[in-house]
């Protein structure tokens, strides 16, 4: 893991290593709805950023918006 070279041997006990992790711990299904809210949010404000820029006619040039 560290760039240097590995051995055959030290290669397969790496993998065996690797191959037996645990898989990572999956989020509280609240924390998942808040989290996508947050995004959704974000997401939201974003838009209503430009909506409010086009309406107060700032565009960005020539770009025909």
């Amino acid at each position: 893991m560290d760039g240097k070279s590995l051995t055959a041997a030290e290669y397969a006990q790496l993998q065996a290593k690797l191959q037996t992790r645990p898989a990572p711990p999956t989020l509280n299904s609240q924390v998942r709805e808040i989290v996508f809210l947050l995004q959704l949010r974000k997401a939201i404000r974003t838009f209503y950023l430009f909506a409010y820029l086009r309406e107060q006619g700032v565009g960005c040039g020539g770009c025909g918006v």
